[in-house]
């Protein structure tokens, strides 16, 4: 069967004073030849950038008036969307009629003038938030909470659609998108004069130097304090202060400050600072209701975002079912809940901490005098999805780094003693670096512990093979049993 397609989009009215688009060249179908024209005017800059996709050089023609660029694209396998792939992975053609970044720059600036002006019901709100804020940074922190809890709203009609509201209306209607929620952030730290300014961000994707436009689909501020630059997303409520939400880290954006005229790239996240910590108590059974236990986790960075957005999502979940077990699961066994708490996810200026009690089923196993103890180290779910065959680079934990450090302690029941113990085990080598190691504390009591990271979790399609490899390498020590003599 072979389908032709020809169609025609024209604009009655281009929105922007000059060209600046995106082309997507593949869908769901394979395309066995694509030609592709654009003509300009001669006088007229044209730059050009295809993503994810090989292309030849352009063919180029001039008449007397205008310049066409032609590129003839055959043999374009079909997308395949492959479960823990990156977004944005869809080849296209991005092209754009700006002169330069300094020229669109010059451009947005003049819409959006004006938008952050300081009101007099803009200047008594700044002050009355930051009411015992006795540093500037304790007074952005203040401000940032309250613009965050606002509610999300994106009505993207005329030139609103590119140009945020004035934060005076923001304020007062209490909703508004991405760049209006940042334009009222900066307006209210500029009535304490502190230095802010909005920020175009290409969310899940990339601008490039080359083509200067519209490649930006999100906003968000950037908060000079002294020598310290902070960059703040007020869209999502439940990110802490201090943390970008998924799709922001490590894009290349452009500061609307009517002095930057180029790119600049956000910081990449460091592991440290995505961090869940898992500590455990467990006793030992009387009878077969399994190991009595007690667990209390700590989150950091995208684990307590994570965490408070499974909440947020899923009330009812969080309170008949484990938290935890909504991202993560234990390797032995099951956790059979009894009670949980949970910080409350609109309370931003905690650390996320989730303390649970049940009992931990299946985790031995041997005859009566003699058991084979394992551990029930938790490791995120999508790790099980992670080992499948596949095509594209993974794309693991939103593509934060991830540090998990997990312990549990034994108590053994009297008369028992620790048996032979696993050997310790582990991997030094990136993307995934791990370790596993049991020890004994005594006569009464055993301990297992668990530590791994991956530096990142954006991986190419080489460290991909690699992971997967150290992947399976860790389930297995995760597996490792512990013996414990029982008295008889």
């Amino acid at each position: 069967a072979v389908l032709r397609v020809h169609f025609r989009a024209q604009w009655k009215e281009f929105p922007l004073p000059k060209i600046s688009m995106t082309l997507p060249l593949v869908d769901e179908l394979p395309v066995l030849k694509a030609s592709i024209q654009i003509s300009v005017a001669n006088d007229s800059p044209f730059h050009f950038v295809f993503e994810n996709i090989s292309a030849p050089d352009p063919e180029i023609k001039r008449t007397t008036y205008s310049t066409s660029y032609g590129w003839v694209l055959e043999n374009i396998p079909a997308h395949r969307n492959e479960v823990l792939s990156a977004p944005g992975q869809n080849p296209r053609l991005l092209i754009s009629t700006f002169t330069d970044w300094k020229a669109f720059a010059e451009w947005y600036g003049r819409i959006s003038r004006l938008t952050d002006e300081v009101t007099p019901e803009l200047a008594a709100k700044a002050k009355e938030l930051t009411t015992g804020a006795t540093t500037d940074r304790d007074k952005v922190s203040a401000l940032y909470n309250f613009v965050t809890t606002l509610r999300y709203v994106a009505v993207p009609l005329g030139v609103n659609s590119v140009r945020p509201h004035s934060a005076a209306n923001v304020l007062q209607n209490q909703f508004g998108d991405c760049k209006d929620k940042a334009n009222l952030l900066n307006a209210l730290l500029h009535a304490l004069d502190i230095d802010a300014h909005l920020v175009l961000v290409p969310r899940f994707s990339q601008a490039h130097e080359a083509v200067p436009g519209l490649a930006f689909n999100h906003a968000i501020s950037r908060v000079t304090l002294g020598g310290e630059t902070l960059w703040l997303d007020t869209t999502d409520d439940v990110c802490r202060f201090g943390m970008l939400p998924p799709g922001d880290p490590g894009r290349k954006v452009l500061p609307i400050d009517g002095q930057m005229t180029t790119l600049v790239q956000m910081p990449l996240p460091s592991p440290d600072d995505h961090r869940l910590t898992i500590s455990g108590r467990i006793g030992w059974p009387e009878k077969q209701e399994g190991f009595p236990a007690e667990l209390t986790v700590t989150a950091k960075g995208y684990p307590d975002y994570e965490l408070r957005t499974i909440v947020r999502q899923a009330k009812d979940r969080h309170a008949s079912a484990p938290l935890l077990a909504a991202r993560y699961r234990p390797v032995a066994g099951s956790f059979a809940l009894k009670t949980q708490t949970a910080t409350a996810a609109s309370a931003l200026g905690d650390d996320y901490v989730w303390q649970a009690q049940g009992a931990c089923i299946g985790l031995a196993a041997g005859p009566a005098n003699t058991t084979r103890l394992r551990s029930p180290f938790w490791v995120p779910r999508e790790w099980d999805l992670a080992l499948h065959q596949r095509q594209s680079a993974l794309f693991l934990n939103q593509g934060y780094p991830l540090t998990l450090e997990e312990e549990f302690d034994f108590k053994l029941p009297p008369g028992a003693k620790p048996g032979v113990l696993p050997p310790p085990i582990g991997n030094d080598r990136p993307p995934l670096r791990w370790r596993v190691e049991w020890a004994s504390l005594g006569h009464e009591k055993i301990s297992a512990r668990f530590s791994a990271q991956m530096p990142s979790g954006e991986l190419t399609e080489a460290a991909t093979v690699l992971a997967q490899e150290q992947l399976r390498t860790l389930l297995m020590a995760l597996a490792s049993e512990a013996g414990v003599t029982l008295s008889e």
